[in-house]
């Protein structure tokens, strides 16, 4: 016997074995599975064969019809026998069709009936099993299972009509399928996962196959080896594919030490000492930065421009600058992200002037590019004037502009399906649907899912901030002429927000997409997360106030993105890590945000029908309670004040340099003028009578002034 695979879509038993004889295999033409010699491949669509295409075919033999059965090979002869009974019997003429010396080159795989065998009584071997042992043989045997008839073959995508789309699409193998092909062969609405430049099939994206991350044209070097066609491994995945055929198991898969986001596309890097003195025995390297096989993001890269380098000869990011002098961490490093809420890295901060981040009292918004980009604030190229160049920055959530919105993701993916099918989608039903206009649907939908995944971090910022939406206009429309109502515009306080965000389930749906919670099996990726997913859309403060048609269309693409586990989702393995402490546990019970925990799964309750929020459920929050520090200290505008300058040292003389640091009273007039140039503008000065002098790098060691 040989274990066999079989869909048996009426069994309820999803885990059962199927065994086969090895000369019942053997007879039907069956192989094995690639790279195994214990399983045989798939039997399913033999057996349908059988069951629907010669549904009254049995055995002339034991009379049964259960399993395969080779015909009589005799020109007019209609008999079926297996070839097991054949044997049996003793009265059937059965050619195997091989032996020990090879394949028989006669008749091989060949049986005849009885009536064509003509086998006499005395050459009938002693043992054989006479026709009434066989057919009481064959009752013993359970029916054969039945077979759900083999599905009908779907017309051309580009041709179906919206209601068969939904049919089609409303399979999973099939969509499964479509999806995957999308995705793997297709560029049109794919993003450069570097610049974020929209591409399309023009031949300007290159895309891995080993890992499907997609770049442009502009952000690849020459040193990138990157080349138009199916065969392009990126710089990791050659990595990990020689160190697989060397059988080395100890290597460790390319990591990103700026950030915590695995896979996406990196290149190698390295770091050297700067100063080669501050490190005196070789052992001091061990374990640093300096001694280990580094990868770097082409993203974390171009946002640390111009600290961080690239030969585009050879593709090798180099980092010395930012590592620090003992090789163990990076040069400014210690902020937090404000998103992962970890301190390892390279971040960047807002480029709001004045952006204070939240539960800090004078630090900047910091997060890693990666980060940011996945949870979808904004991060961003602009034109700089001066250099000529392009300037890489980021924005927080607060100060992130229009278009990287929640709502406005939402309208974008909607303006892809307007400009085909009407403002009211009114041919959607009527009008077929492209290639290329399906792939630019779940490219985008999987952008707002992106988003949706770090809502459990975004949503307190949303419910105490809002956001910067604006209208979106037809080019012939006046907003100064057009009431709220025409501009869709919806007021909102952090009251009405936080009751809408708690309603919709705004934070445990966050946290269930970033852990596919709807994949296990309390969950459903399509009747609970389609009902989970309408809740967020009639959340009018966060989504606007969506029209129905307009909420079928987000929950069917929004849920057919999640469905189909894009690795930019940022989900399971392709998450994120995150921090266990500090702004990412709530403050009530310090349980993880980014983790569902006690709270049941959205949209698990089933609802009468016009209902969307569910009742009688609770989540924890930190919706609208005080903003206070990660020690849980309250801030209040008088702490945020005392931290700032009371006033300002400008053009006083100072201390010669030489002199140790420290504190010393104020007595300006009896300092000569010669120390003038060393003291330092905008400097803090605790209290009135005293006065912190800072160290200042001097120039050289030339003789002490005065």
């Amino acid at each position: 016997h040989l274990f066999a695979s079989y869909n048996n879509n009426n069994n309820n038993n999803k885990n059962a074995s199927h065994w086969v004889h090895v000369i019942c295999a053997k007879w039907q033409g069956l192989g094995f599975i690639p790279d195994s010699k214990q399983v045989i491949e798939n039997v399913t669509e033999l057996k349908e064969n059988f069951l629907h295409v010669l549904p009254r075919v049995s055995c002339m033999l034991c009379l049964g019809n259960r399993g395969a059965f080779n015909q009589c090979p005799e020109p007019g002869c209609n008999k079926w026998l297996h070839v097991t009974c054949a044997r049996a019997a003793g009265t059937c003429k059965v050619v195997h069709g091989e032996n020990c010396h090879g394949p028989v080159e006669k008749d091989g795989w060949t049986l005849w009936c009885p009536e064509h065998s003509n086998i006499p009584e005395e050459e009938i071997p002693e043992g054989s099993l006479s026709i009434d042992q066989l057919i009481r043989a064959a009752k013993e045997f359970p029916p054969e299972p039945e077979i759900p008839p083999p599905k009908p073959r779907p017309p051309k995508f580009i041709k179906m009509t919206g209601k068969e789309r939904r049919q089609w699409l409303g399979d999973p193998e099939y969509e499964e399928e479509f999806l995957e092909n999308l995705l793997r062969e297709k560029f049109y609405g794919v993003k450069c996962e570097v610049c974020y430049q929209l591409g399309d099939d023009s031949g300007m994206m290159t895309r891995c196959v080993g890992c499907d991350v997609v770049f442009c044209d502009a952000c690849k070097y020459e040193g990138d080896g990157a080349v138009k066609g199916r065969d392009y491994l990126c710089a990791a995945c050659q990595y990990v594919q020689e160190k697989e055929k060397e059988n080395n198991n100890d290597f460790t898969l390319p990591q990103c030490h700026m950030c915590f986001q695995p896979g996406g596309w990196m290149r190698k890097s390295f770091a050297n000492p700067v100063n080669k003195k501050s490190l005196k025995y070789t052992k001091e390297l061990t374990n640093t930065y300096f001694s280990k096989d580094l990868w770097s993001h082409a993203l974390c890269t171009l946002w640390q421009f111009p600290t961080i380098s690239v030969d585009h000869a050879t593709g090798m990011v180099d980092c010395s600058n930012v590592i620090m002098s003992n090789g163990r961490g990076h040069i400014l490093g210690k902020p937090k992200c404000g998103l992962c809420g970890l301190n390892g890295g390279l971040k960047i901060k807002c480029d709001e002037p004045g952006c204070r981040a939240f539960g800090e009292l004078r630090t900047p918004f910091h997060f890693h590019p990666t980060c940011a980009r996945q949870a979808g604030i904004e991060i961003d190229t602009m034109p700089d004037v001066e250099s000529g160049y392009y300037r890489f920055y980021g924005k927080c959530f607060v100060h992130s502009s229009c278009a990287f919105a929640f709502r406005a993701k939402l309208e974008d993916l909607l303006e892809i399906a307007k400009k085909r099918y009407g403002k009211r989608l009114q041919h959607i039903e009527k009008l077929s649907m492209s290639i290329a206009d399906a792939s630019r649907l779940l490219n985008a939908s999987i952008l707002v899912m992106a988003s949706l995944g770090w809502a459990w971090r975004w949503a307190e910022w949303w419910v105490e901030f809002g956001d910067n939406w604006e209208p979106f206009l037809e080019p012939h429309e006046d907003e100064s002429k057009m009431t709220k109502e025409q501009l869709r515009v919806v007021d909102s306080t952090k009251e009405s927000r936080a009751e809408d965000a708690r309603k919709s389930r705004l934070g445990a749906l966050g946290a269930a997409l970033r852990n596919r919670n709807y994949d296990d099996e309390e969950g459903d990726a399509y009747g609970t997360l389609d009902r989970a997913l309408r809740a967020i859309l009639h959340a009018k403060s966060l989504v606007g106030p969506l029209k129905d048609f307009e909420i079928d269309f987000f929950a069917e693409w929004l849920g057919r993105a999640y469905r189909s586990r894009s690795r930019l989702l940022g989900y399971t393995d392709d998450k994120i890590l995150v921090s266990e402490k500090g702004y990412c546990v709530h403050k009530e019970d310090n349980s993880p945000k980014n983790e569902l925990g006690k709270r049941p799964l959205p949209g698990k309750q089933e609802l009468p029908e016009g209902e969307v929020f569910e009742k009688g459920i609770k989540d924890i929050d930190d919706f609208l309670k005080p903003e206070t520090t990660e020690n849980g200290k309250i801030i209040t505008k008088e702490l945020i004040d005392s931290t700032k300058p009371k006033r300002k040292m400008v053009k006083k003389p100072g201390r010669p340099p030489g002199k140790k640091h420290g504190k010393r009273k104020s007595n300006w007039e009896n300092v000569s003028k010669e120390v003038a140039e060393y003291v330092v503008e905008d400097e803090i000065i605790p209290k009135d009578d005293e006065a912190v002098i800072p160290r200042k790098r001097s120039p050289g060691r030339g003789k002490k002034p005065g």
